[in-house]
């Protein structure tokens, strides 16, 4: 069931141009990396560059930052005094932040503390005081305001960015889903992954609350677009945290879209369930090893009694015996029926493994 909620409060028909304002960062600084480099085709203003000048591509990044957080409340726009609207505002500046930092490893930033400590704490641009603001006075005080955000892995805030980016899309191209149904089906279906994972990913309740108002604003496009045969295709966003989620800095969500949360648990119950039985196959194979060794050993004890046995015979007759070339014919045959005896043994012995062993295949 759809939120019934006042359309005034959706974020994203009140605020809608935000995309323009990334569209524009990345014609400057686009998301791809070139050839494992970021790809700058303008650099920031001087004014953006930490001391008035951007030495090395973290600098870059932070002057575009704090051209974002210019852009976006230089003209007075109404939800500078709105602490939920600043909250998403700041989030998805944050999430675009975590996205370029995480596309570099050699960084070696985890979180936005790290950057928060070198760039924001003491950076002049984010300390500047923001005129006709009642609420907040600089941007650093914005996003002390949310500075929970701060602590979250910029591997999970990448997606946040991943999941805006395919929203404005989504708006963007309402008009254009009854000609490309496909290709804006995509949009929405890569919302969701991203939003499905975020959802499961963190525990951070500021955080929920941003991912509370991007689901209003997904089932207000959803209620905008007139093409009902792909407005039905729209997944349900989950509202149910499973019990248990695989961390998303070591693989990438695979949601499928006919499954939900239930399900989802569901199958992770049944196969902790089948862990016992697993357990008990290699149970009976360490036992069938354990029988299968103890039957080798038997079958070698067997014909030692024997051959001793024969030897006996052997020597007590050549004792008897004075002719030295008789004596000569018995130890040749002695020697001659023991290297028989030995091999038939082995070969007895191996006949039977081979046997036992595919039979313990086919029991398997």
């Amino acid at each position: 069931m759809e939120n019934k909620i006042n359309e005034s409060e959706y974020f994203f028909k009140k605020h809608n141009k935000i995309c323009n304002k990334f569209d524009t960062l990345r014609n400057l600084f686009p998301d791809e990396l070139s050839s494992g480099k970021y790809y700058f085709k303008a650099g920031p203003s001087k004014r953006y560059c930490p001391n008035g000048g951007c030495n090395n591509d973290i600098d870059k990044i932070n002057g575009y930052c704090l051209w974002l957080f210019n852009q976006l409340y230089k003209d007075k726009i109404d939800f500078s005094n709105n602490a939920n609207d600043n909250m998403n505002i700041v989030t998805y500046i944050l999430g675009w932040l975590s996205y370029k930092l995480n596309q570099k490893t050699e960084n070696k930033i985890t979180t936005l503390n790290d950057f928060y400590t070198t760039y924001i704490k003491n950076g002049e641009g984010y300390n500047n005081i923001i005129e006709n603001v009642t609420k907040y006075k600089t941007y650093k005080e914005i996003i002390d305001g949310n500075n929970k955000l701060m602590d979250i892995d910029i591997k999970i805030m990448s997606k946040f960015y991943h999941a805006f980016n395919n929203m404005c899309k989504m708006y963007n191209e309402l008009l254009e889903a009854k000609k490309n149904g496909e290709k804006y089906l995509k949009y929405v279906n890569n919302f969701v992954e991203n939003y499905n994972t975020l959802f499961n990913d963190t525990n951070s309740n500021l955080f929920k609350q941003v991912l509370s108002g991007v689901s209003n604003d997904y089932n207000y496009i959803k209620s905008k677009l007139d093409v009902e045969s792909i407005r039905n295709q729209f997944p349900e966003l989950s509202n149910e945290r499973t019990e248990t989620q695989v961390s998303s800095s070591s693989k990438e969500p695979q949601i499928d879209d006919s499954s939900s949360g239930t399900s989802t648990l569901n199958s992770k119950i049944e196969v902790s369930d089948s862990e016992p039985e697993t357990l008990n196959f290699e149970t009976d194979v360490s036992n069938s090893e354990t029988t299968l060794l103890s039957s080798l050993i038997i079958n070698k004890l067997i014909p030692i009694p024997f051959m001793f046995f024969v030897i006996l015979i052997i020597l007590g007759i050549a004792y008897k015996v004075n002719n030295k070339s008789i004596k000569n014919i018995f130890i040749t045959e002695y020697f001659v029926n023991i290297n028989k005896l030995y091999i038939f043994n082995n070969f007895y012995i191996s006949i039977h493994y081979l046997d036992f062993g595919n039979d313990l295949k086919n029991d398997i």
